[in-house]
């Protein structure tokens, strides 16, 4: 498990979106009309709440669970969480 205070955007968080989301959320191929490719886009979504909505391992939402098909593994979701924690830091 990684520290709080380890969580980075750039070396964490955006691999696990890069690998996971961004063949259904990049600008050409923005499924539902999401796109999540950068910074601003991604931590917009986990601001609103709708990123750990669709990902959490406990989904009860009315948004689709994502990624489609799969479920990102529990310490990606924790990564995840911690970030939104840490604050959104672009790092």
């Amino acid at each position: 498990m990684q520290n709080l205070k380890s969580i980075s955007y750039s070396r964490d968080v955006f691999p696990i979106i890069q690998s996971n989301c961004l063949s259904c959320h990049d600008a050409v191929n923005h499924f539902d009309g999401v796109v999540i490719e950068n910074y601003q886009q991604i931590s917009e979504s986990c601001r609103l709440g709708e990123m750990m909505d669709v990902i959490s391992t406990h989904y009860a939402g009315s948004l689709p669970r994502m990624p489609k098909g799969g479920q990102l593994k529990s310490c990606e979701v924790e990564v995840i969480r911690l970030w939104i924690q840490q604050g959104l830091i672009n790092n």
